[in-house]
């Protein structure tokens, strides 16, 4: 009788997480990751498709971003959404939150850093937001000084975003925030991670067996690994093979 093998379908979706710096991409102070570098650790990585920090509702009333409105931070108009129009990469849009909050959020501020075009509930990829009432200024400035310090260590490349440290800096970030200002934690922050892991999972869905690519703030890196690693289906990966390794740059991709 001869021997009958069956294929089993894919369980696993291979997921990395790729921060942004929003602005500061364009600033000299971090060309050690600019749009070039960007560009390049996507392509890199060959995914099968490209999740971002943008979300549904904006996608479609921007047509993907090739109409005028807010379509997420502004390296997905000037470097993302094209590539993955060149390079026939499908894009997903996983941001989340209510558009009361983000007027809320934004009223204070102005211009596309703080999202006033609809926008960006407040989240400027790094931790240098503005500094939450009632926490001990001391304590603030040093997990400020100390995220500056480790995101401008251009000696390192790309890889000055991809150490454990400046995860473990922005978690200190939010223990702050969490005690000057719980409402905004509980109402904003906990919530967007929670729904944009819950989109990021339907997009892994269709593409088990492949790759997904996560784009997002950097800010946001820390809570979406936390959140993804608990789903059996997702198999976290780093965004570069190299990521991590002694002595690695992005000269050296």
């Amino acid at each position: 009788m001869p021997l009958v093998t069956t294929t089993r379908p894919a369980t696993t979706c291979d997921v990395a997480i790729l921060p942004t710096l929003h602005q500061l991409h364009k600033e000299p102070a971090f060309a050690h990751y600019d749009y070039d570098v960007l560009r390049q650790l996507i392509l890199a990585f060959h995914p099968d498709c490209v999740c971002g920090e943008i979300r549904p509702a904006d996608w479609v009333k921007t047509d993907g971003g090739r109409r005028p409105g807010y379509c997420g931070p502004v390296e997905y108009r000037e470097c993302i959404l094209p590539l993955c129009r060149e390079r026939g990469i499908p894009f997903h849009p996983v941001d989340e939150y209510p558009d009361e909050i983000a007027r809320e959020m934004g009223s204070a501020a102005s211009g596309e850093k703080a999202g006033a075009e609809s926008g960006d509930p407040g989240d400027s990829g790094t931790a240098q937001q503005a500094r939450p009432l009632q926490v001990e200024e001391r304590a603030w400035s040093l997990v400020v000084e100390a995220f500056t310090a480790l995101l401008q260590r251009a000696e390192l490349g790309v890889g000055a975003l991809l150490d454990g440290a400046i995860l473990d800096v922005i978690r200190a970030k939010h223990r702050l925030q969490q005690v000057s200002d719980p409402r905004e934690e509980a109402l904003t922050w906990s919530p967007r991670n929670l729904r944009m892991a819950a989109n990021i999972l339907d997009v892994c869905a269709g593409y088990l067996g492949g790759r997904v690519l996560v784009t997002v703030g950097l800010e946001h890196v820390p809570f979406l690994t936390d959140h993804l690693s608990l789903c059996p289906a997702i198999r976290l990966v780093p965004p570069v093979p190299e990521a991590g390794a002694p002595g690695w740059t992005a000269a050296g991709r």
